[in-house]
C-alpha cells in the first residue's frame, strides 16, 4: 500500500489513527517499535493517521535525530525580534527523549482521516493506548474485519471476545501478535 506520504510502502497493511498526543500511547508505540526490532532485526513499517497538538515532536520523535528538519536557520533569518528568534529555536528543542533516536523509523503521518475510508490495504490496527474511555477506533477496527492489537487494559476488556482482537501484556507479547498477524488473515 503506498500512502502517497513520506514515500513509505506499507506492505504489512499497519497503521494507528488517533489524536496525535503522547497520552494516547505513541510513546508506548515507540518503545513497541524497538521491541520488534530487538526481536525481528528491523522496525515495522506504519501509517500514523490523525492530526495533534504534539504531531511535530511526535513525527521527530518517529523519525529520529538524523531527519529533523532543522529549519530554525531560516526561521533565525526571518525573526525580526530577539522574542522570534528564540521562539525559533525553542521550537526545534527536542521535547522527548525519542527524537535523540539516531534511526528513523519507517512511519509515514498522512494526516486526519475518517477511519471508514481506511478499508484497502490495512489488516492491522495498532493503539497502545491505556488512556482510553470509550476506545472507538479498536471499535471500528474490529468492525471493519481488521486484526486490533492492543494492550490487555481494563478499557479493553470488552473486545477480548472478538477473534481478530489480539492483546498483549508485555512488548514480548506485541511482537509475536504482531508476527502473527502479519502472516494471517484477521
Amino acid at each position: 500500500l503506498k500512502t502517497g506520504c513520506d514515500d513509505i510502502d506499507t506492505s504489512e497493511g499497519i497503521y494507528f489513527i488517533g489524536k496525535l498526543l503522547w497520552a494516547k500511547g505513541l510513546d508506548k508505540l515507540l518503545e513497541l517499535e524497538s521491541a520488534y526490532k530487538r526481536k525481528v532485526g528491523d522496525y515495522f513499517k506504519i501509517d500514523v493517521y490523525g492530526s495533534g497538538p504534539e504531531e511535530e515532536e511526535i513525527r521527530r520523535a518517529f523519525h529520529g535525530w538524523n531527519k529533523r528538519s532543522f529549519s530554525s536557520k531560516e526561521n533565525l533569518k526571518k525573526a525580526s525580534s530577539v522574542k522570534d528568534k528564540m521562539d525559533a529555536l525553542i521550537s526545534e528543542m527536542p521535547k522527548s527523549r525519542f527524537e535523540f533516536r539516531k534511526e528513523s523509523i519507517p512511519a509515514s503521518f498522512p494526516g486526519r482521516k475518517d477511519h471508514a475510508l481506511l478499508t484497502d490495504g490495512y489488516k492491522i490496527f495498532v493503539n497502545p493506548s491505556i488512556t482510553e474511555v470509550l476506545c472507538t477506533t479498536t471499535a471500528e477496527a474490529i468492525a471493519m474485519g481488521k486484526f486490533a492489537i492492543i494492550p490487555v487494559h481494563p478499557s479493553n476488556t470488552f473486545f477480548e471476545q472478538f477473534p481478530n482482537c489480539l492483546t498483549y501484556q508485555r512488548k514480548s507479547d506485541f511482537v509475536s501478535k504482531l508476527q502473527y498477524a502479519i502472516a494471517h488473515d484477521p
